[in-house]
């Protein structure tokens, strides 16, 4: 799959090293991931180690070499083993609509550790693009967003054409064509630095609190204020790591009220504080092949 240095860094939650309007890429050594969920698809790929992945009420074991795309607004949490090394690459649909109107109603049947699927030659073909993917992704090189680009379109178009089916399956938590959860979901992800209430979110859908609150938990998996309190923590996780911002500035950026409230929710998540995470994360990231 191609060979180069990239470096991984040790993380519990998402942690993206550069944010792109189209596409989200890192390689984690997973902990774990509690249950959330995108807008856009989510490729993982194990380079080494294993992970059990929970995708709504399906439970995948993924080994070495083994590949899995996650629909988008499918429910799912990843839990890793020791020593495990992972390459997550998250696309916006909205990237791709542009050129391929349908893909907000495409369901991909996509996974590679399934019994005699005749799709190895396939698959090789997906890692192949996922490594140069992240490759092009470090070395920055002039044209570099050129490069990646027409990779993601191709591994796209690739899904597109060999792993795209209208079977959405008895588990789907939440319809592709439901623009309110969608819409609720993209306000979240836009103001979660700011203070929110679902109070606020009902006024905006012209619906009940009382009904709003059920709705989202039904289809989303948790509550509207778990769920937003997962995605400050997810940001809150990545400036701990990659700035030397202190704690005050890291919870208010991140929309919590002050350091108590943001002390106390990231110790709930991950039973350690912000000062704590951070002094045993906060490393020089190690090395690992890409083969």
């Amino acid at each position: 799959m191609g060979s180069g240095k990239i470096p991984v860094k040790k993380v519990n939650v998402h942690v993206w090293n550069i944010i792109e309007d189209s596409y989200q890429i890192s390689l984690q050594n997973i902990r774990h991931h509690s249950q959330h969920i995108h807008l856009g698809i989510e490729i993982l790929f194990v380079i080494r180690g294993e992970v059990e992945v929970m995708v709504n009420q399906d439970s995948w074991h993924l080994a070495e070499n083994d590949l899995l795309l996650i629909n988008a607004n499918d429910v799912h949490s990843v839990k890793g083993h020791e020593d495990n090394v992972v390459l997550l690459l998250q696309i916006s649909l909205n990237s791709i609509e542009q050129l391929y109107q349908d893909i907000h109603v495409c369901y991909f049947d996509c996974h590679s550790s399934k019994e005699d699927n005749g799709l190895y030659l396939l698959f090789d073909q997906i890692g192949q693009l996922l490594a140069e993917i992240l490759i092009a992704h470090y070395q920055e090189q002039d044209g570099s967003v050129l490069e990646i680009n027409s990779l993601i379109y191709k591994l796209v178009t690739l899904f597109i054409r060999n792993f795209k089916t209208t079977h959405l399956g008895h588990n789907r938590f939440i319809e592709l064509k439901d623009d309110r959860i969608r819409d609720i979901l993209t306000f979240i992800e836009k103001n979660y630095r700011k203070q929110m209430s679902l109070e606020e979110i009902a006024k905006r859908q012209y619906l009940s609190l009382y009904y709003l609150s059920r709705y989202f938990k039904q289809a989303v998996g948790v509550s509207f204020s778990q769920y937003v309190k997962q995605t400050r923590l997810k940001s809150a996780v990545h400036e701990l790591l990659y700035t030397d911002h202190n704690i005050m500035k890291v919870s208010l950026n991140n929309g919590f009220p002050n350091v108590k409230a943001f002390n106390k929710a990231f110790k709930e998540m991950y039973n350690q504080t912000p000062a704590e995470y951070r002094g045993l994360h906060k490393k020089e990231p190690f090395q690992e092949e890409i083969i």
